[in-house]
């Protein structure tokens, strides 16, 4: 082993060297974050063995027994000449990759695991000369229609780049998949309900005997117009039931939001006796929760309810819209949702049909004038 100098590079063997690319860790003193490299002069390239956080000891044992075991070596491409299809190539690549990487998590093995499991029984009978946009993209399609969210599918063509590039770095293969530049999204019409609908829901949720914290959180998002992410984190010691307050701090900016009485009532009914108030969270689950399973159990509330589809961010368009139909000034409801009066307008408040036809029958544009001294001119003669 060669230190370099200020031992920021370690030369294991030719060609093989270990950089420290950062730290030293947070709350510890030695311990840095490494990047294993190989140098193949045949095609003047650095390909990433492996990286790590350990200290210089560690990230030299690990290099030696990388090398030791063959993983430095440039050319392998003899050993998978059998590698021809999209199967053949998750099958070789979670086998000598990614379960012989010391630096990879148990969850992360398990996930590349999933997702190459999933690639392997869609695409498996796919060659790899024939990762083609129209034939990705047809795949991401088929799979959107069954249901699966656009970003999974994402992910699997991640794992499926990774594990190309893999192959073209160990000379198995040289394939490059072309993959579609613009993913299909999941036509969900950016609806609003009314105030009729969102009780309608709320009701539903109650009878379907929902999660307290989904009720809960549906209730608060319906009658206060916050984001998901401030009521997902919102804490006991946020409120001031007694003057009717909640406190909310988003992105760094603070702000007050009116409570009704029937929500004031409501919380007061739910709050611990004993609780930390600056700790408890009023859901009683991790935000992460919230923003991961609040839209499924709103979707199918809403089909049992025979309402239409909507997200948990339509119900604050539904408060703002139900606050600008009382009457409210702008700048009040802006401040009210923490929101510029400009975003506001532009962001939320679109005007549904019917208010459309009310409106123009109030301005009684196609309407003659009636006659008044006003508007009568005198013809004379």
């Amino acid at each position: 082993v060669v230190m370099g100098r200020r031992t920021n590079t370690i030369k294991v063997a030719e060609h093989v060297t270990v950089r420290r690319v950062r730290g030293p860790k947070k709350g510890t003193s030695n311990v840095y974050y490494w990047r294993c490299e190989v140098y193949d002069p045949a095609t003047r390239e650095r390909r990433t063995l492996w990286t790590e956080w350990a200290t210089l000891a560690d990230a030299t044992a690990l290099a030696d027994d990388a090398h030791r075991r063959g993983r430095a070596t440039p050319d392998r491409g003899a050993t998978y000449a059998e590698v021809r299809t999209v199967r053949d190539l998750m099958e070789v690549w979670i086998g000598d990759a990614i379960d012989q990487r010391a630096d990879l998590t148990d969850s992360t093995r398990s996930n590349y695991r999933a997702k190459a499991t999933r690639l392997a029984k869609a695409l498996g009978h796919v060659r790899l000369d024939d990762l083609t946009k129209r034939r990705l993209g047809r795949y991401r399609d088929d799979s959107i229609r069954e249901g699966r969210a656009p970003l999974t599918v994402r992910s699997e063509f991640t794992v499926l780049a990774i594990a190309a590039k893999w192959g073209r770095e160990e000379r198995i293969t040289d394939c490059e998949p072309m993959f579609p530049r613009h993913k299909a999204r999941t036509t969900r019409e950016k609806y609003t309900p009314t105030r009729d609908e969102v009780w309608a829901l709320i009701d539903q949720l109650d009878a379907d005997g929902a999660p307290l914290w989904v009720r809960v959180a549906t209730f608060l998002l319906a009658t206060t117009g916050a984001r998901i992410g401030a009521i997902a984190t919102l804490t006991w010691g946020a409120l001031d039931l007694e003057r009717g307050l909640m406190q909310i701090d988003w992105k760094g900016r603070e702000r007050s939001v009116a409570l009704p009485a029937e929500v004031v009532e409501r919380l007061t009914t739910m709050r611990p006796v004993e609780c930390d108030p600056e700790q408890r969270v009023i859901t009683g689950v991790t935000a992460n929760t919230v923003r991961k399973y609040l839209t499924a159990y709103i979707d199918k509330a809403a089909e049992a309810a025979g309402l239409p589809r909507f997200t948990p961010h339509a119900l604050r368009r539904s408060v703002l819209n139900a606050l600008y139909e009382s009457g409210a000034a702008i700048h009040e409801v802006a401040d009210q949702l923490g929101q510029s009066p400009a975003t506001a307008l532009r962001a939320y408040a679109a005007a549904r049909p019917e208010r459309k036809h009310a409106m123009v029958e109030r301005a009684g544009l196609g309407a003659r004038p009636e006659p008044t001294p006003d508007n009568v001119t005198p013809l004379h003669g």
